[in-house]
């Protein structure tokens, strides 16, 4: 009876360990983390910008900021106010990170007003001129025209269509003024025929 019951006993400690073996422990699992997703909103007054972060962490995490103005100047606030000293265009870099993970967001920015660019085509067909204005604003402002046709008449079309009295030569100028009053002339001297 005895040596039944060793049997017995060795066979469960066999099955036992052969079962133990066949029961695996689970790693654990790192969790995984995603970088955030990084950008932002700018309203511009002048040569002053306020800058509005919209960036965002699918894992919740905290995020620090680190803006670069491209003036030379940073900041490391979620929502600045910047000054320009300076009219210009600027590429604005906003790096967050959430301790893990960073993302980038860039932007150029128009700052200050700048003055427009005066352009113009035309084509001439015997006495009649049709002028295309090509003039632009940097800062996309909405621009006013002074044409100056060279025989003593003006016009304040866009691209207007004009027809001389008589052949010549005559010094066509366009000026452009934006809303603010900055203004740009060109000349271009044409034979009409």
């Amino acid at each position: 009876m005895k040596k039944k019951f060793l049997i017995g006993l060795v066979s469960i400690f066999l099955l036992i360990g052969t079962l133990s073996g066949c029961l695996e422990e689970e790693p654990e699992s790192t969790p995984i983390n995603n970088a955030p997703e990084a950008s932002f909103t700018e309203k511009l007054y002048d040569m002053t910008v306020n800058f509005t972060d919209t960036s965002s962490d699918a894992d919740g995490n905290d995020l620090t900021y680190l803006w670069d103005f491209d003036d030379g100047t940073t900041n490391d606030s979620q929502n600045p106010v910047h000054t320009y000293i300076e009219n210009g265009t600027y590429t604005v870099t906003l790096t967050v990170n959430d301790g893990t993970e960073e993302n980038v967001s860039t932007k150029t920015i128009i700052v200050g007003n700048l003055v427009p660019t005066a352009e113009f085509i035309y084509e001439i067909e015997n006495l009649t001129v049709t002028f295309k204005d090509k003039s632009y604003d940097p800062n996309g402002d909405n621009l006013t025209y002074l044409w100056d046709f060279g025989d003593g008449t003006i016009n304040n079309s866009q691209n207007p269509v004009y027809t001389y009295t008589a052949n010549g030569i005559y010094n066509v100028t366009l000026t452009v003024t934006d809303p603010y009053g900055k203004t740009d002339t060109t000349e271009i001297e044409m034979t009409v025929e």
